[in-house]
């Protein structure tokens, strides 16, 4: 993002520029995240931007913990900065300077699962590059994080004992496998024929006074990030017109010598094509 002297860093050329959690191939601002790594401590950004002059860059970074608690945030680059933690600021560079390891040293509080770092460089006229690193209080690395330049999406969950034929009922409830290796797993969101959404903490919900017809019915996780995964549907076939089997109370044979007939009654007209 071009711009012209001071002030780059009190500009916001992003959406959420303090905590916007990309995917890979969103766009903000106009333009697209795109994932870089370097086999080297250094990110220089001129290698996949070119030389640039009176611009600003960001990288994003998710960072997963098995812990909690205190640790440093060390920081170095070239040019100005800011640095985000969690959507917080907690770093600020204004001057110009060459790139080095822990130029600045914020205190952070790494949370237990997924956290964010957004890194925004002014960039003047040195190098469009930086290090950046977690420790513990002490300067020593800590164990037990990753780093994602994405996360992946949770799967589809899967439905369990879904009805694939016509039911005679207007109540129904659905269930769902709950899906593994997730980086993080809060809710999930379901929709009936785009029309009713509801929220679900565990894995069924019951659907009550179900029309006629043909629904549609999807869900989907969301994790602790706000990332929705990917769908599954299924279809809902219901007609009340079909005639219902009530089930004895406490099953026991029945012996008899006469000719038994059924009978019963349609109470609404059936639309699933039964004759």
């Amino acid at each position: 993002y071009n711009g012209v002297g001071d002030g780059l860093l009190d500009r916001q050329f992003i959406d959420d520029e303090n905590d916007p959690r990309p995917r890979l191939s969103d766009v903000s601002g106009g333009r697209e995240w795109t994932a870089f790594g370097m086999e080297r401590d250094q990110v220089d950004l001129r290698f996949p931007l070119g030389h640039l002059h009176d611009a600003v860059t960001y990288a994003h970074v998710y960072v997963r913990s098995d812990v909690e608690g205190p640790a440093e945030l060390r920081i170095g680059n070239s040019d100005g900065s800011r640095v985000f933690f969690n959507g917080l600021e907690v770093y600020r560079n204004d001057d110009p300077r060459r790139v080095a390891p822990d130029q600045g040293i914020s205190y952070i509080q790494l949370k237990r699962g997924i956290n964010t770092i957004l890194i925004k460089l002014a960039v003047y006229t040195n190098e469009n590059s930086f290090f950046i690193r977690i420790t513990d209080i002490g300067n020593t690395t800590l164990d037990g994080l990753e780093y994602f330049e994405e996360l992946p999406l949770i799967s589809s969950p899967k439905f369990i004992d879904t009805p694939d034929d016509w039911i005679s009922i207007d109540t129904l409830t659905i269930g769902w496998n709950i899906p593994t290796g997730t980086l993080g797993l809060d809710h999930f969101v379901w929709v009936l024929d785009d029309k009713k959404t509801g929220i679900s903490g565990g894995n069924q919900i019951t659907l009550s006074g179900l029309s006629d017809g043909i629904h549609e019915f999807s869900v989907r996780a969301v994790d602790d990030m706000g990332f929705l995964g990917e769908v599954n549907s299924t279809e809902i076939m219901v007609d009340t017109g079909l005639p219902g089997i009530v089930m004895l109370s406490e099953p026991a044979p029945r012996v008899t010598s006469r000719v038994l007939e059924w009978d019963w009654e349609i109470v609404n007209e059936t639309i699933s094509g039964i004759d």
